[in-house]
């Protein structure tokens, strides 16, 4: 019986996970843990509030991370990214990590990768102050 119970409760967790997989915008539109931070290229990205950690706060300077639930419109499997940002408030500057553990400045550029890191620094700042970083 318990064998029967732990089947039954893993294809119900399966069965949740597909038709959450196949049906993204309402489960996570409709989850308040999570917001929309922006959509577009096949791919919608959410920012699980519980996870905003806010690591530094020492105005004009903030540190905050987060984690962002990447869903794709297509087969792609969904991805989680964890971000950390450190921001200048005075200079509207924010910070990354590069892939060696150095601190980059988030130069800005027309290309999509600025558009992203500029909308998950956002998304990050609002869910941490209640307050936009980048106006507009």
């Amino acid at each position: 019986m318990k064998k029967f119970l732990s089947a039954a409760i893993v294809a119900l967790v399966v069965a949740l996970l597909a038709h959450c997989s196949a049906e993204y915008r309402d489960c996570y539109k409709n989850d308040s843990d999570y917001i929309l931070v922006r959509s577009g290229h096949g791919a919608h990205e959410y920012l699980y509030l519980p996870s905003v950690d806010v690591q530094e706060y020492n105005p004009p300077h903030y540190q905050i991370a987060g984690t962002i639930v990447i869903i794709y419109d297509d087969d792609r499997k969904d991805d989680i990214s964890n971000e950390l940002v450190r921001y200048n408030w005075y200079t509207k500057e924010t910070f990354h990590k590069d892939n060696y553990g150095n601190w980059r400045k988030d130069e800005v550029r027309k290309h999509i990768e600025w558009y992203a890191r500029k909308s998950i620094a956002n998304a990050l700042f609002k869910a941490a102050y209640g307050i936009n970083f980048f106006n507009g």
